[in-house]
């Protein structure tokens, strides 16, 4: 087909090299329409759904791990709240018996003056 292309052109008019119309000119200028029109070998297939089939697992792993992260981020904040919770509620306890000791003390415990001593305790007594 490049051939008879080729002599057409030889014999429409012969020029320099490197105008158009000569046959190398027609050749080159031939030449990749006739490569695009060719099929693409087996193996460069192969590859190409090699490549879709890697890209497609790849971004399917990709948001798989996201949403298990996203997952593991709420069961965490879920239980780190409960846990919170659970620290707190017993250290409020720990001071509320803390408390309780204190008050439940003091009303235990009498007076160790005498009857007509108004000293602060911890004094030695009044002399009257």
């Amino acid at each position: 087909m490049v051939v008879e292309r080729a002599s057409k052109a030889a014999a429409a008019g012969a020029g320099g090299p490197g105008e158009l119309g000569t046959p190398e000119t027609v050749a080159l200028a031939v030449a990749p329409a006739e490569r695009c029109a060719r099929v693409p070998s087996p193996g460069s297939c192969g590859l190409l759904v090699l490549a879709v089939c890697s890209l497609a697992l790849s971004l399917l792993a990709h948001f798989r791990t996201a949403e298990l992260q996203a997952r593991v981020l709420r069961l965490e904040a879920e239980r780190g709240e409960q846990q919170m919770e659970t620290a707190i509620l017993g250290r409020v306890n720990q001071l509320l018996d803390e408390k309780w000791k204190l008050h439940s003390r003091r009303r235990r415990e009498a007076p160790k003056t005498s009857p007509g001593c108004h000293c602060p305790p911890g004094k030695e007594p009044c002399e009257w």
